[in-house]
């Protein structure tokens, strides 16, 4: 609550300034666009600074793992940059500030990334990163995609953060659009699967047309081989579950057209009526 008194006190950027100053509705029509994210320095470190503040320190399962410091765990947070380096990533960027208030990164997925993940987990020096890396695994296992979807590659959503001043007003749901239409027009990928670990970004992808749930566990089932879970704290109040969605992008592509026959007339068009 004194938290909420103080923020309030803040001076407003200007981007928060226009959303005082207009109605809600105002978001989706102008003013914010999504937009690939450039593949450059300048890039990642804004998108590396935007995480900072706005996704580890409350995103429901680093809470949970305790890796909600105001200083992100270098390697986790260089795990979640990689998947710029697929051009797979999107931002909700001001148009006028540059001001970004949202980002939503992909990266192309195999049957082996459970193992990537694994051998990666292993390498982190932290214990508590380590343990969240092999969690993120055993999700990737237990989801099935590939098995599920007969295909040897998913468009996998890794992330989905909303700037904390602007949320519930959209902004998640355009990112997912954004990434929807982006994987549906690259031709490669048969499917596309976004895993939510908090309430948020479940509305967010039941709101997203063509997104449907595909696996849905308890934080606290996934465990070692000890049958110790991997994160020991459950989820904090409304988040309970880590929720797997999944979006068919074969059967969303429209059907070929298939040319038209070639009629041979064999120089006998001079015979048709005229």
């Amino acid at each position: 609550m004194l938290r909420g008194k103080l923020l309030s006190k803040l001076p407003l950027t200007y981007t928060q300034k226009r959303f005082k100053e207009v109605t809600p509705c105002w978001l989706p029509i102008c003013g914010v666009e999504i937009k690939k994210i450039p593949r450059t320095n300048t890039e990642k470190c804004r998108v590396a600074s935007f995480l900072a503040k706005h996704y580890f320190p409350d995103e429901p399962v680093l809470v949970a793992a305790g890796l909600n410091s105001e200083k992100p765990n270098p390697g986790i947070l260089q795990y979640l940059l990689t998947g710029m380096n697929d051009d797979m990533a999107l931002y909700a960027m001001v148009q006028e500030s540059r001001e970004i208030l949202g980002v939503a990164i992909a990266r192309s997925t195999t049957p082996t990334t459970v193992y990537e993940l694994r051998s990666y987990a292993d390498k982190l020096g932290m214990n508590t990163a380590r343990r969240y890396m092999h969690f993120l695994s055993q999700v990737e296992e237990r989801a099935n995609i590939y098995k599920s979807f007969q295909t040897e590659k998913s468009w996998s959503i890794d992330l989905l953060a909303v700037n904390k001043l602007f949320r519930r007003r959209g902004i998640a749901k355009m990112l997912l659009d954004g990434m929807k239409d982006m994987a549906t027009r690259n031709k490669s990928f048969e499917v596309m699967h976004f895993t939510a670990s908090n309430l948020y970004g479940s509305q967010a992808a039941y709101k997203c047309g063509g997104l449907k749930s595909h696996f849905k566990r308890p934080l606290s089932s996934y465990k070692d081989a000890l049958g110790v879970p991997w994160i020991t704290r459950e989820l904090c109040v409304p988040h309970t579950s880590i929720e797997v969605f999944t979006r068919n992008l074969k059967a969303a592509l429209p059907p070929e057209k298939k040319p038209e026959p070639t009629c041979y007339r064999y120089g006998l068009e001079k015979y048709d009526e005229v």
